[in-house]
């Protein structure tokens, strides 16, 4: 990567970090590649300048890497209380509630199934 994008991404990790601590008020630890453009030398970056953990796009957590945090897409089908409750769904099981994972696996199914009605790729 050349230098010149290592400091750009310094910069954008400093000055975004500045604004969400001024929006929120609180300290700012964590940072979420976009649309999960995951690169080493970027999250030596921004753990150098203490963030405590940064998204990976590799699909999962491991103990050996405890800073690396897989992303969780939360995408819906336009149907708010379906959409909501799989979200909520998500997050429960995402914080250790495991027993809940075969409601989610059902919803995540049947809304792929809508989903694929919707785009005409039933087959």
């Amino acid at each position: 990567i050349p230098e010149q994008t290592l400091v750009r991404w310094k910069d954008e990790l400093q000055s975004s970090r500045e604004v969400l601590e001024q929006i929120t008020g609180r300290c700012i630890d964590h940072f979420c590649w976009p649309r999960s453009a995951w690169q080493p030398q970027g999250e030596a970056l921004a753990l150098g300048m203490g963030y405590r953990s940064t998204t990976n796009g590799d699909g999962h957590n491991g103990p050996d890497q405890p800073w690396r945090v897989s992303r969780v897409h939360i995408g819906g089908i336009g149907r708010p209380f379906i959409d909501l409750w799989r979200f909520v769904l998500e997050i429960q099981v995402f914080r250790g509630h495991y027993w809940l994972w075969p409601l989610l696996w059902v919803l995540q199914k049947t809304m792929a199934h809508v989903w694929r009605i919707r785009k005409g790729r039933l087959s």
